[in-house]
């Protein structure tokens, strides 16, 4: 009597229970089995009992139910794209394309700049040799290019410097756009002047989409130690070069930059002019970053006293109708020592916006953790600050605003430091004028080593691809290709 009565509230209970959502770890289940936190399987799952197989993706079917199946690629991207920056814990980004250089070696820096447009990168190791027993340190870049019917980055050539030499720096400083690209080599020795500086052009066939070497432009005022080249950047048929330690007119280091025009007639690079700091003194180090986009222009110096020792500033100019570049305003963030304000610049001419880094700057009372202000075109001569951003959990000595970049909709920033020297990326999108953090990532395949990831961060506004660096993973470096959703 008392095993029938058992039996019958077993199969009560039971019935009962499991009729009825299940909830772990919250009191209102919305679903048959609803777990509120982390799920552990030493299994797998196995949506209608199916299990997947080798390189299959867990897709919807669009019904409720699910499926195993092969990740696919189209032209235009990677669908989900593979691994970290295809699952769900990074939403708003894809496309995961790792690549290397095919010949790295120790100590290279591959990935210690790069640049990208649209299904062109270039990547530069700032430290690679050019032949271990003639010109150690001399550098190199590497250009990739997208397959549209795989969605992969391919490494496409390999540049030196025509002239290498040890120690050179052929590629610290790398812009690409449409068919041209631009690099400098700061340490280049120009006609027996050391360190003067050169910036080499390249030139892409459109035909073959092959690179080729097409010219080199110098500093019209040839000294020792003037670093041009330290920073370059192309757009269409301009570039601009920063001469970060030149002496203007006596001064110091107070800095100059060089704006490029390319004649269309000839296809040659001809100086259109030079431009100082309204306001330069020694060691501004005017040129130490630079940026081009349209008609308008924008140049740190991150070591301008304006209002501070080495506070720091950065320079708005545009072209006239008389293809004069004029200086609209000044930028700088308030008065405090070193903040270096003006490290990284960055500037798009359709949005009117230019954003820069302050890697120095001090945040809600935590010492050198960086910041990365925003500023947009009220009038011609009016550049109001939009926004200052800085990492909400930033420690001492992080380096946020290593690496910046700003479009018509979006900006992205590096810190390559964050997290002792690991690394983070953040991604912003603009909501009006405000700026919404979209997404926030690290080293997709080692987030926990020293890789410097993010040192540097470029972006193309138009198909949304972007490409990251890590020139410390592995000893070689690493870059990472991706896609905003």
């Amino acid at each position: 009597m008392y095993k029938i009565i058992t039996i019958l509230f077993v199969l009560v209970f039971t019935n009962t229970m499991f009729s009825q959502n299940v909830g772990i770890g919250t009191t209102t289940p919305a679903e048959k089995l609803h777990v509120a936190g982390n799920i552990y399987t030493s299994g797998e799952l196995k949506p209608n009992g199916v299990a997947g197989q080798a390189n299959q993706v867990l897709t919807s079917n669009g019904n409720g139910t699910m499926q195993w199946a092969a990740a696919t690629a189209t032209g235009n991207s990677n669908i989900g794209g593979f691994g970290p920056w295809g699952d769900c814990s990074v939403q708003n980004i894809t496309d995961l394309y790792p690549v290397t250089a095919s010949d790295g070696m120790n100590g290279d820096n591959f990935g210690f700049i790069a640049d990208i447009s649209g299904d062109y990168a270039i990547v530069a190791s700032e430290g690679d040799d050019y032949d271990p027993n003639e010109s150690t340190g001399a550098g190199s870049v590497v250009f990739f290019k997208r397959n549209t019917s795989s969605g992969i980055w391919e490494e496409q050539v390999k540049f030196y410097d025509t002239t290498p030499s040890n120690g050179e720096a052929f590629g610290y400083s790398v812009s690409i756009s449409g068919d041209y690209a631009i690099v400098g080599t700061y340490k280049d020795d120009t006609l027996s002047y050391t360190d003067n500086g050169s910036a080499t052009i390249f030139k892409r066939n459109s035909a073959t989409g092959l690179w080729a070497y097409h010219s080199k432009i110098y500093n019209p005022i040839l000294s020792s130690y003037s670093s041009f080249g330290w920073s370059v950047s192309i757009d269409g048929d301009y570039a601009i070069v920063g001469s970060k330690n030149e002496t203007i007119n006596g001064v110091i280091a107070a800095g100059s930059a060089c704006i490029f025009k390319r004649n269309t007639a000839t296809d040659v690079w001809q100086l259109q002019q030079k431009i100082i700091h309204p306001d330069y003194e020694a060691g501004d180090d005017f040129g130490y970053s630079v940026s081009i986009n349209g008609e308008y222009a924008i140049v740190g110096a991150p070591s301008d006293d304006i209002g501070a020792i080495d506070n720091g500033s950065a320079s708005v100019y545009k072209r006239n109708a008389s293809n004069i570049w004029v200086v609209l305003t000044t930028l700088y963030n308030g008065a405090t020592n070193y903040d270096k304000f003006g490290f990284k610049v960055d500037i798009s001419a359709t949005s009117l916006t230019a954003i820069v880094g302050a890697i120095y700057d001090d945040i809600n009372g935590i010492t050198d953790c960086g910041s990365v202000s925003i500023f947009k075109s009220i009038t011609p001569t009016t550049w109001n600050l939009l926004t200052t951003l800085s990492n909400p959990n930033a420690t001492s000595n992080n380096s946020y605003g290593i690496s910046v970049g700003i479009s018509d909709d979006y900006a992205v920033i590096g810190d390559n430091t964050d997290g002792t020297n690991k690394g983070k990326a953040q991604i912003y999108k603009r909501v009006g004028n405000a700026f919404v953090l979209l997404e926030e990532f690290v080293n997709p395949y080692a987030p926990n080593s020293i890789s410097y990831f993010s040192q540097s961060f470029a972006f193309d506004p138009v198909t949304k691809r972007f490409v990251v660096t890590a020139p410390a993973m592995n000893g070689q470096g690493m870059a990472f290709f991706g896609k905003i959703k």
